[in-house]
Order: C-alpha cells, then structure tokens, then sequence
C-alpha cells in the first residue's frame, strides 16, 4: 500500500541498524535477507531474516512533519503500550528487541520485534468455519478486556503526555478539535459540513462524563492486527493509536452498529447489554474515527480513493443514527 508517511530504508541501513539493534557481527550481517511488507498504511516496515533463520520485524516511524496531531510521537506510544501489555497482562504481542529514538543510525524512530506465527485474521477468516471464527473472536474479547484492565492516571495519546487531561469528555473533545483542525488545515471534504460534525458532537459530550478511569485502549483491534494459527491467535500487533480512554473505543465495540453484531467477541469480553449512553459513545467514536480516516487519505495521499469513498459514507450514516438516538437520550 503507498502512502506518503512510509519512510523507506535501503538494505545497507537496514543491516546497519540490525547490527545495532540485535547485536549482529558483520558476517552477519552482510548474510541478512531483507524483505519489505507492504500491507501498512503509516510506518515502514521490513522483514529480515538473520544468518541462523530467525526472523525479525523492523517498523520505522514516518520522517515528516505532515501528520495528523494525534500522530506525533506515536512510535513511542506504540512501543510503550507492547511492553505495558506484555507485562502486565497474559495477551500475546510480540516482543521488543530494541526501541531506537537517537535517529543516528536512520534519521526516525525504529524499533525491531519478533516475527508472530501464522496469518493476520483478515486474511484467513473467509477460510474458517463459523465455529473456528466464534472461538478466534471469543478469545480476541478476552485479551481486549485484558488490554482494557489496564489502568492510566490521565486520559489522552500515550505519545502526547502534556496534552493528557483528567477527564474523558475534555480529552475527546480535544481529539475531535484537532482532527477537524487537521481536516481544515488540507481543506479535507469530509462529505458533510465541518459544523455538521462538530455540533452533534459537543452536545452528546456530557455521556461521556460516566466514564471515570483512563483504560489502555488499542483503539485499532481489527481482524488485520490479529494474527492467528491453528485455530488460536499467536499475537496482537499496531499498538500505534494506543490511548488511554474509554474502552468503548474498541473496534468489536463501535461495530455494535453494524447490522451483525460481533457476539462471539462481546461473549468473550464479558458485555453483551448497554445502555442508551454507551450507544452514544459508541457513535460518537465512530465519528471520531471516520474523520481520521477521510482527513488521513489527504495527508498520506493514497492512490486508492476506497477508503475516502467508504469513510465519507460511514460519516454520514452515524451522524444520521447520532441523530435518532438523540430522540431517546
């Protein structure tokens, strides 16, 4: 996938890096195969397979100054999520080996981890049985409510520590600010008007006052960040957008709206009713994440218009169903 972030490395640097990085002599490293993965959207990555066929993932952060807000310094907060969740929780996620930010070696943020066995769920779902899916999305609730156990002392980006608030509503409003000012900084058509967004938004706010202590949100757990084999998942990856906040962020969570709703995960994460308010966080989250979508096509300059089209879609339609749910807030 192109996108105008990845901020691509030459295989001399790459193995320059890996000797730094994973302690590599210089036989070595000459002997290291690099291979590029192209499925990612943001950061560049590379899989590297090392003289004793061990196998390495190196990610490397975008090297520009056209990033959305919520972006910048996401690498770190990518980093500390992973070691926050291997330690403290039973969810597997692949191991940090080396978090570089001294941009001596390559001028961004990099990091190398272990490569995860198996396939990304979006790639073999259509493969499964319903009862093979049940069982990945089932367990995916439960290491989601792991993720969510973890406790913050301030709302806000992991990355972004000075602009963490004490409260939830004030934090959101801030995320919501700052993807329509990166919306209006491009000119970015988000389908409807600006106001159109911002209005419905700051007068749902006040639900968001029930929630009361900062989760560890992941914020982008779908089928593609979950990887799995023989019929278990192996790890979880792209803790990138990780946050401390409301739960109900989740991605399982915010399709609730879909027409099908993802019972095996809500099964396995322990919540299956929800009131009134929640519905509404729930469609002010899918807001908020469909502004990014639109506003990120603009600063990454995708050559593929699907995602624009589809988000500019969604937009509308939850903008519509905020409306309606008014009626019974």
């Amino acid at each position: 996938m192109y996108s105008k972030t990845k901020h691509a490395q030459s295989e001399d640097v790459l193995r320059r890096m890996a000797v730094f990085a994973l302690g590599l002599n210089q036989q070595e490293a000459e002997s290291t195969k690099v291979r590029e993965l192209t499925g990612g959207y943001f950061n560049a990555a590379y899989e590297l397979t090392l003289a004793d066929d061990r196998q390495v993932i190196v990610k490397i952060a975008p090297c520009t100054d056209r990033l959305l807000t919520y972006e910048k310094n996401i690498m770190q907060a990518e980093v500390e999520a992973m070691r926050l969740t291997e330690e403290k929780t039973a969810v597997p996620v692949p191991h940090i080996y080396c978090y570089d930010n001294t941009h001596h070696l390559c001028n961004s943020d990099y990091f190398f981890m272990e490569k995860l066995e198996g396939l990304p769920y979006s790639e073999c779902m259509e493969w499964m049985t319903d009862t093979d899916r049940d069982q990945i999305e089932e367990s995916l609730g439960r290491c989601n409510a792991q993720i969510n156990g973890l406790k913050g002392l301030s709302f806000g980006c992991l990355g972004r520590i000075k602009e963490q608030k004490n409260s939830w509503r004030e934090a959101f409003a801030v995320l919501l600010e700052d993807a329509l000012d990166d919306g209006m900084r491009v000119s970015a058509d988000l389908g409807v008007g600006y106001e159109e967004v911002r209005s419905p938004v700051s007068h749902n706010l006040d639900v968001l006052d029930e929630v009361s202590e900062p989760a560890l949100v992941h914020w982008d757990l779908w089928a593609g960040n979950v990887f799995v084999k023989d019929g278990k998942i192996t790890g979880i990856t792209d803790f990138e957008r990780a946050l401390w906040g409301d739960p109900l962020m989740e991605h399982y969570f915010r399709m609730i709206t879909e027409p099908k709703r993802p019972e095996a995960f809500l099964r396995g994460y322990g919540r299956t009713e929800f009131s009134d308010h929640e519905m509404i966080r729930r469609l002010l989250y899918n807001i908020y994440m469909y502004v990014i979508m639109i506003v990120e096509c603009y600063y990454r300059e995708y050559e593929d218009e699907g995602q624009y089209r589809w988000s500019v879609i969604k937009l509308k339609e939850s903008l519509d169903m905020l409306e309606r749910r008014n009626g019974r807030k």
